[in-house]
């Protein structure tokens, strides 16, 4: 939050990007709920964004045999989409049409009520519509999920390792 300050001081930016460790999860309580406790109006909140790599994707979800994670990781990965407010299929490109179609069920099946988004950084395909979204959007105040921090630790372990 210091630099934060300091940046709108001197160059009154719109938009503050932050980009979690692959490991987070828990965000709302540990980030977006303690800015807004602490800062109100100031800063306003967009829809949290997950992304999530396709191929990678299809494996965890068992839609494709493959490398996998490990089940206390596969616990976190699952726990960040849970968590996110909008999520989002990067590298489209790589995906022919059954394939995402299959993937976005399978999200939609395990994460009712979460809006999917299929965008390419790569392509640029997506982007403007994702982008819009979050500048039009402030994340709904809710509640903190629940988190078994025994699983979580030792899935963290296993990535940093």
């Amino acid at each position: 939050m210091d630099a934060a300050r300091k940046l709108t001081a001197a160059t009154r930016p719109d938009v503050f990007i932050a980009e979690p460790v692959g490991s987070c999860t828990d965000l709302v309580a540990t980030v977006t709920y303690p800015l807004r406790r602490i800062y109100g109006d100031d800063y306003s909140v967009a829809p949290l964004s997950v992304l999530v790599d396709p191929v990678r994707a299809l494996r965890v979800f068992g839609l494709e045999n493959g490398g996998n994670f490990s089940g206390k990781v596969r616990y976190i990965y699952r726990k960040q989409l849970e968590e996110a407010d909008l999520i989002i299929i990067n590298k489209a490109e790589l995906l022919d049409a059954g394939n995402e179609q299959r993937l976005r069920n399978a999200l939609a099946k395990e994460f009712p009520g979460k809006e999917i988004l299929s965008v390419s950084a790569r392509t640029g395909a997506g982007l403007t519509d994702w982008f819009d979204r979050v500048n039009s959007a402030s994340q709904m105040a809710g509640q903190a999920m629940s988190v078994d921090y025994g699983i979580y630790a030792e899935g963290e372990a296993l990535l940093v390792g």
